[in-house]
């Protein structure tokens, strides 16, 4: 969805990327490294680009009303509101130089809506530089398919951000010569990447820092490490109740809402 709202003519000139003058101290660019995009979308601050034409700001999650009225003003924001009058906001936009971004890919175009070109430097700008670790953690991890061991012994658990297939953070386990597994939010449904292919998830926190994915015919279990002064390890005993449980060779569920919580206890376990 294209968003269109009205200009103010007598500020767009101050906005211009480069111009002598911003209002607000809006500064043309941070300490990134990046480059000055064409026409008059200004970057004030990380995570944020401005369109002057447009006279609206966005940040990661699109438009943004706050930051709108921040760099723009009370007109600015009044405009915005009255555009869409409680309607939600789009999850895709078009810039005034031709760009297109999603909120849900997390990605920008530089070509529009045919989408072949992606614009690096909005893309970093709103969603970050693709795959940015947040966290690494160290586990053990068990892996069955269809009933049958396929992986026992050490893990990496990654969080990061960045991923354009995922909304929000992504949630990587990496196991000893396989492929990684990738788990985040798609459309609001906890989702199993893997190999090219995907899967709606679920998820169950068994405490003790050990929880259970499960999705297509696979099931992983992942526990923490503990590891003592010497820099050896082991892994915490696992719940019997896990290893007693009759496995399902085919999951077919709808996967996980997406909420607070699941990230919450996502992130206690990608800590």
């Amino acid at each position: 969805m294209t968003i269109a709202l009205n200009s103010h003519r007598n500020r767009i000139g101050s906005l211009v990327l480069g111009a002598g003058l911003a209002p607000l101290g809006l500064m043309v660019l941070m300490d990134s490294g990046l480059k000055a995009q064409p026409s008059n979308i200004t970057m004030p601050e990380k995570g944020v680009v401005c369109d002057g034409p447009g006279q609206v700001c966005y940040d990661q999650q699109g438009v943004s009303i706050a930051l709108t009225k921040t760099y723009f003003g009370h007109r600015a924001e009044r405009d915005l509101l009255l555009q869409f009058n409680n309607r939600p906001f789009p999850q895709e936009f078009r810039l005034s130089n031709a760009s297109v971004c999603s909120v849900t890919a997390r990605t920008c175009w530089s070509d529009g809506w045919s989408r072949r070109t992606t614009n690096q430097v909005l893309t970093a700008q709103l969603f970050g530089s693709g795959n940015q670790v947040l966290s690494r953690e160290n586990g053990y991890c068990r892996l069955d398919d269809w009933g049958v061991r396929a992986y026992n012994g050490r893990c990496r658990l990654i969080r990061a951000m960045g991923d354009p297939m995922f909304r929000g953070d992504t949630y990587k386990v990496r196991m000893n010569n396989r492929p990684d597994l990738v788990f985040g939010n798609r459309n609001g449904v906890l989702m199993a990447f893997s190999g090219g292919r995907s899967w709606p998830a679920q998820f169950e926190n068994q405490g003790n820092n050990t929880a259970v994915f499960r999705w297509g015919t696979q099931q992983l279990l992942v526990n923490t490490l503990v590891y003592g002064a010497n820099g050896s390890y082991g892994a915490p005993p696992l719940p019997s109740s896990t290893y007693n449980t009759p496995y399902r060779n085919s999951y077919s569920g709808t996967g996980v809402n997406w909420n607070g919580a699941i990230e919450g206890l996502l992130n206690g376990l990608f800590r």
